[in-house]
Formats: C-alpha cells, sequence, structure tokens
C-alpha cells in the first residue's frame, strides 16, 4: 500500500473513532439528564402509591367498603405500580453506574421491550419471542443498548415498510458464545447497504430514536461485550446477530 493510502486510512479511522466518541459522550450526557428526571419522578409515583393504600385503609376502618371503589382503587394501585416499574427500567437504563457482573437475560431483553411498549402498540407490532431464561455474565447496561438501538430500528422500519402484519421476531441461543437474533417482515436491506450499514457516516444519516446509530452499537459489542454485530437478510426482512462472551451460570 502506497504511503499516501495509508496515511488517508489512518486519517479516516481516527476521524471516525472521533465521531463514534463525540456521539457515545452525548449520550451519556443525555443519560446522566434524564437519570436525574427519572430519579425525581419516582417520589410522586411513591407518594401516590402510599396515599391510596392510606385512602384503602381509612375506608375498610369506616366500613365505607363497596365493590366499586375497591375497583377504582385497585385500578389506581396497578397503574401506580406500571408507571414505577417503567422509570425504575428507565432509570437503570440511564444512570451511569456500571452493570458488569450476573443477570437475567431474559429479564433485560423484557426491560428493553417494555421501554418500547407505546411503540409497538402504535405500529401495531407483534413481536414473537424465543428465549428461556438464562444468567449471564456481562455487561448489562451496554447488551440493554445494543438492544434498543437494534429494536428501536427495526420498528422505525417496520412502521415506515408497513407490511400486512408487521413483526419482529427476538431470539437468543445459548452456550459460548451467546448469540442474540432480532429479525423482521420489513422486506430486508438493499444489497448494497449492507456493507455500509453499519459505517458511521452511513448511520448518522440514517440513525432513529436514539440517534447513536448501529456504528456505535457495533463497538460497543466489540469492546464491551468481547464479540460482534452482523446483519444479513432473510426471505422476510432484516436479521441483525448479536454474539458476546458470557459465562453462563446456573
Amino acid at each position: 500500500m502506497a504511503l499516501g493510502q495509508k496515511i488517508k486510512r489512518i486519517e479516516a479511522e481516527r476521524a471516525e473513532n472521533a465521531l463514534l466518541v463525540d456521539e457515545s459522550n452525548k449520550f451519556n450526557s443525555t443519560s446522566y439528564l434524564l437519570a436525574g428526571i427519572l430519579h425525581q419522578f419516582k417520589q410522586p409515583l411513591v407518594y401516590l402509591g402510599t396515599e391510596v393504600l392510606k385512602l384503602r385503609t381509612q375506608r375498610h376502618k369506616s366500613g365505607q367498603d363497596d365493590p366499586q371503589s375497591e375497583e377504582i382503587l385497585g385500578y389506581m394501585e396497578n397503574q401506580i405500580g406500571g408507571m414505577n416499574d417503567l422509570v425504575g427500567n428507565f432509570y437503570s437504563f440511564y444512570s451511569q453506574q456500571a452493570q458488569l457482573g450476573e443477570f437475567s437475560l431474559q429479564r433485560a431483553i423484557d426491560n428493553v421491550l417494555e421501554m418500547l411498549g407505546p411503540s409497538l402498540q402504535a405500529g401495531n407490532i407483534n413481536v414473537i419471542k424465543g428465549y428461556q431464561d438464562q444468567r449471564l455474565c456481562a455487561d448489562e447496561k451496554a447488551l440493554k443498548q445494543i438492544l434498543l438501538i437494534l429494536l428501536e430500528n427495526t420498528v422505525s422500519v417496520l412502521r415506515e415498510k408497513q407490511p400486512d402484519t408487521p413483526s419482529l421476531w427476538i431470539s437468543c441461543s445459548g452456550g459460548h458464545p451467546v448469540t442474540i437474533e432480532v429479525r423482521d417482515n420489513a422486506g430486508g436491506i438493499v444489497a448494497d447497504a449492507l456493507d455500509k450499514i453499519f459505517n458511521i457516516h452511513y448511520s448518522k444519516k440514517q440513525a432513529q430514536g436514539l440517534g447513536i446509530g448501529l456504528a456505535l452499537a457495533r463497538k460497543l459489542a466489540e469492546t464491551r461485550l468481547n464479540g460482534s454485530l452482523t446483519v444479513h437478510n432473510t426471505p422476510a426482512g432484516a436479521c441483525f446477530v448479536l454474539t458476546l462472551q458470557s459465562t453462563e451460570r446456573s
């Protein structure tokens, strides 16, 4: 390789790494702000839950129990509990605390799907799960970040392409390494884009949602999970394959 070409290649790699660092820093700054906001949401939710419990206790002591009131109070408790769980999931995701250690793969995936619940419902997207619970030892936060990027990308494509029955599949296989697949029925990626989809410049133009793109997802897979992220087409649509090195626990 000529010296000039080698210099250009090195400069291009440095530029791409700088863009990834910049996007990652933006994400971290936003995460810090959102974690603070979500923490503030926890306090009124705890207060509301306590007040509903006090109201129920007072009504029971005064003999004012009736089925309609109990139904309303039960509904309020369920809604407050659901909001509290959702805020907790978001806080865990956006907090700056490292999460390297043992965790439940099923719970991690379910948490991300729960965060995307409104988008999935708005697009009338059917989610087909193909995984069982297993204990992993890895960077849980990095895994969730990657899954959120992949799933947001899939949801955006499905809502854009609008197949007859918009669906996404997420499946896992155990062992070493662990493999997680996210695929859809949106028709696939055009052939000349398959080699570019993880390119930082391409990703910055195409990225939706968090705006950190598939390039950062691949970088996280390689640097934080000691794995890889690839994509290929199936007869129905695109299939992203995430592999990660992990110690499986019983």
